[in-house]
């Protein structure tokens, strides 16, 4: 037995669209139609544009105007005198319910294929996916490190006698357990990095308080109000007792120099 050839999707296509423009389609048929139209992506190109000619010949005629002429493409029979395609003459109402139809369609259409790239690779909906998280500024992350409570230290700055701090004063927030923790200062000089910078020391119990711990470099600039610096150390700080900025030279230096401290913070 010849297996019969699946029918031609654009024969189906029209067919079904005969069927809406004379009031003959059942929801059985749009639902067919939408499924044509759904797995063929040339399909629906194909009939967007078809919807695209249907509305712009309504403009032009409108309903109160002879019916257009719509070509299908259906051919005349062979023995036929005339060439090319059928022709159809609509009644003004029966534009109108082609078109309404044909809009919920296209409508219906669309709704599907918006749906269908909302859709992640997952499966799940992107519309309902939870909004990405808005990264923390670096005051934020220092205020969720104090929130966290266990081992972490806030310890307050004193000046060091020195003229760069005078006006100068701020805080240290460090967890051992993290091995994390910020530097907070408000009113210390600017400082010219081609010249010098500012240098954070920290001083770890186990390992000795002739040790100084280099807790990196940072600059000041003259109009900066409030500074919050993230403290980022090379070796383990189990045990701090004490905290220290210095003025060295650009880059930094080993061991602080002992000549310009004008900030400490020692650990209760």
């Amino acid at each position: 037995m010849k297996t019969p050839e699946p029918a031609d999707p654009e024969s189906v296509l029209d067919e079904m669209l005969e069927r809406l423009q004379s009031g003959d389609a059942t929801a059985d048929d749009a639902a067919e139609l939408e499924a044509l139209l759904k797995a063929d992506s040339d399909l629906r190109r194909r009939f967007r544009s078809r919807m695209r000619m249907e509305a712009h010949l309504f403009s032009i005629f409108g309903a109160d105007q002879p019916a257009p002429m719509l070509a299908s493409r259906e051919t005349t029979p062979a023995n036929s005198s005339a060439a090319g395609s059928r022709i159809i003459r609509m009644r003004p109402r029966e534009m109108i319910a082609w078109l309404g139809a044909a809009a919920c369609l296209a409508l219906a259409v669309f709704m599907w294929s918006t749906r269908e790239r909302n859709v992640a690779p997952d499966g799940t909906s992107l519309a309902h996916r939870p909004p990405a998280a808005v990264p923390l500024t670096v005051a934020q992350e220092r205020e969720q490190l104090l929130a966290s409570g266990g081992d972490v230290l806030h310890i307050q700055f004193k000046g060091g006698g020195n003229a760069v701090a005078a006006r100068a004063d701020g805080d240290i927030v460090w967890s051992s357990e993290k091995q994390s923790g910020y530097l907070r200062l408000h009113g210390l000089a600017g400082n010219d990095p081609s010249r010098s910078q500012y240098q954070l020391w920290i001083v770890d119990a186990g390992m000795g308080t002739n040790v100084f711990i280099n807790g990196g470099v940072f600059d000041v600039k003259k109009e900066t109000g409030e500074l919050i610096l993230p403290i980022v150390v090379e070796n383990f700080i189990r045990e701090p007792i004490l905290f220290a900025i210095s003025v060295e030279r650009p880059g930094g230096v080993v061991n602080p120099t002992g000549d310009h401290v004008p900030l400490v913070a020692l650990a209760p």
